[in-house]
């Protein structure tokens, strides 16, 4: 919704907001939920709402929705990354009253400025770790200022702001930080991640011919096989030569809705950030059948390629525009390999975690 409508006194002018409602309703479209303003911290060439302000008018847009819409989702203030000036902002919007009108608190999150990054910042594990302290910060305040229940959201986040940065976020290395991205929200306790963006800038799922850029297969595989139980780091043991900080995984029960897969399977997934293979050990399951879907550069480019395989088969858009079957594992025993700058999935179809039950 436009926040910049505002009356003579500063109050929100909600006539336009109701206007679309009303349109939406009419042609029978379904919204995932309701936003009020974008980045209001730093709106440019306007007057920045304050954040009380922001927040009272977030109360009358949630009456607004009661009476038109009854049980939409609405969720905010969305500012930028919570770090600095933002902080305080996000703080002052949930002292308001505006906290008992939101569904889930969001702000959005980038590792960094698109035109001072390089290659190597892409994977480097300080860089990535900078999420956490955003993450804490949001789910103190609404847990502090918030009803029981409301839930925190990265409602937009993608690698580097300033519609990423040719060349990188829109090829094969992005692909680190938004996994590990997507690996370190569900374990610090974020419901819900939205991808800046699908289509569009330097950092879309698909390219500018509306094709898939990497990001979009390790996007679509991850929703093919990772589960919504997130289960704890020191319950799988792997054991490996590579320094720990460059080796970063995640673990899940398996989704077995979209796959084939039981009931206590489970989806180990990450990365290694390091020039050098690693050979993984899974301790508890040294017999067992490993699943194994690996992620690579399908061509010469490396890093830098627009273009990936899984298990050595090169991805695209079959000729009548279907997507390809991507539930093809390569069926591998303990050690698992992941080459150096490299990432991938491994499913264990035989953990039988009572807690995946």
């Amino acid at each position: 919704m436009n926040s910049l409508l505002r009356f003579g006194n500063g109050s929100w002018d909600m006539n336009n907001a109701v206007q679309l409602i009303k349109y939406s309703q009419s042609k029978g479209y379904k919204l995932a939920g309701w936003e009020l303003g974008n980045e209001p911290n730093v709106y440019k060439g306007h007057d920045v709402v304050s954040p009380s302000q922001l927040s009272e008018d977030y109360v009358k847009l949630r009456n607004i929705l009661q009476q038109l819409v009854p049980g939409s989702l609405l969720i905010g203030p969305s500012v930028t990354m919570l770090v600095g000036k933002t902080v305080q902002y996000f703080v002052d919007f949930l002292k308001g009253p505006g906290s008992n009108a939101i569904n889930a608190s969001t702000f959005h999150h980038y590792y960094g400025y698109e035109g001072n990054f390089n290659l190597l910042d892409f994977l480097n594990p300080k860089i990535l770790d900078n999420l956490i302290p955003e993450i804490n910060i949001a789910k103190k305040y609404t847990k502090e200022y918030c009803p029981e229940g409301t839930q925190v959201w990265l409602g937009e986040t993608s690698s580097v702001w300033g519609e990423g940065k040719p060349g990188y976020s829109d090829r094969y290395v992005a692909g680190f930080m938004w996994l590990d991205k997507l690996g370190l929200s569900a374990q610090l306790g974020i419901d819900t991640v939205m991808r800046q963006d699908f289509y569009g800038g330097q950092y879309g799922l698909l390219n500018s011919d509306g094709f898939p850029n990497p990001d979009y297969w390790l996007t679509l595989l991850y929703k093919l096989l990772v589960g919504s139980k997130v289960l704890n780091k020191n319950m799988i043991e792997m054991k490996t030569k590579i320094t720990p900080e460059h080796l970063r995984f995640y673990t899940h029960c398996t989704n077995i809705k979209r796959t084939n897969y039981t009931k206590g399977s489970i989806t180990v997934y990450g990365m290694n950030l390091n020039a050098v293979d690693a050979a993984i050990y899974f301790d508890q399951y040294i017999e067992s059948e490993l699943h194994l879907y690996l992620l690579e550069p399908s061509d010469n480019y490396g890093l830098t390629s627009g273009n990936v395989s899984l298990n050595g088969r090169h991805l695209e858009i079959t000729e009548n525009g279907n997507i390809p079957n991507l539930l093809t594992p390569k069926v591998v025993r303990n050690p698992v390999i992941i080459p150096g700058f490299r990432f991938g999935f491994v499913v264990i179809p035989s953990a039988n975690k009572n807690i995946c039950y």
